[in-house]
């Protein structure tokens, strides 16, 4: 008998506002939003887990106006971001948005594989997320712990997990926009390459499969994205797999058939033969 649960799956369904209407009267607070879809389900507005980890940021600077729903991190269906993340004025830097994700995971098994335990209760995301997305020179940061559970692989549990990967900053770029169909990304960037997203609270599915084991999430480099209708194309020079060793180019391109149909196709390539790395973040 095995099974696997997840606890607290939320890109932060708990909202800040009525907590915030109470510590603060007469402030416009803006709003943190939670979308789970996952067993137990946190559902209370003002779960104190989350809040006084986001108190700081939700409550200690001054909120704009509330905006569009962020497309970075990407999330996929049935899933959906934050549509009120929350807006902080920042003057010469104009609004920067603020969300983030916090879950966890939880499992028992009789048949543990290799160093995995016979159940285990871990935070498998609790992370989060600061960006703009107007003007000509624009960023996205991403901080915090995160886990990869994967069938048939043992767990490593968050902390462990994100020190031998990516780090407690996985995602980090500066975004040039010279025109509106032209954008330039430098930094550490998520992969063009997959059809699963990197993190777990980015998909409707907790665990991953032994193909996913093999894909490629973050790679460091510079990125070149084009756009004009239906028709984008993304090209990257990087260190492919997280190698370190810049030899790596990967490209996506896709065309909108209409507003639920995309076409795209995605490849990557290594230009050196001689490149061996195997790392917890690389695969052999």
């Amino acid at each position: 008998m095995a099974g696997r649960f997840d606890f607290a799956m939320a890109v932060f369904v708990i909202s800040l506002e009525p907590l915030a209407r109470d510590l603060l009267p007469g402030r416009d607070h803006g709003a943190i939003v939670f979308e789970g879809i996952q067993k137990m389900t946190v559902s209370k507005s003002r779960a104190w887990f989350a809040g006084a980890a986001l108190a700081i940021v939700g409550l200690a600077c001054p909120v704009a106006a509330l905006a569009e729903p962020m497309t970075t991190p990407a999330m996929t269906w049935p899933l959906a971001a934050n549509p009120n993340p929350t807006t902080i004025d920042a003057g010469p830097l104009g609004n920067v948005y603020v969300t983030g994700a916090i879950s966890g995971v939880g499992y028992t098994q009789d048949a543990a594989v290799g160093s995995d335990v016979d159940a285990r209760a871990d935070i498998s995301n609790a992370q989060v997320f600061v960006q703009t997305t107007e003007g000509p020179v624009q960023f996205f940061a991403q901080f915090g712990g995160y886990s990869f559970g994967t069938v048939g692989v043992p767990y490593t549990k968050a902390t462990d997990n994100t020190k031998n990967t990516f780090g407690f900053m996985p995602q980090a770029f500066v975004k040039l926009v010279p025109s509106d169909n032209v954008s330039i990304m430098i930094g550490k960037l998520p992969t063009l390459i997959g059809v699963e997203t990197s993190f777990t609270f980015q998909n409707a599915n907790i665990s991953r499969g032994q193909l996913w084991n093999q894909e490629n999430l973050v790679n460091r480099g510079v990125q070149v994205n084009w756009a004009s209708g239906p028709l984008s194309i993304s090209a990257a020079l990087n260190d492919g797999f997280y190698s370190d060793k810049y030899t790596w180019g990967s490209a996506l391109v896709s065309y909108a058939v209409n507003e639920n149909n995309v076409i795209a196709f995605a490849g990557g390539a290594n230009f050196d033969d001689e490149v061996d790395v195997a790392t917890s973040a690389t695969p052999e």
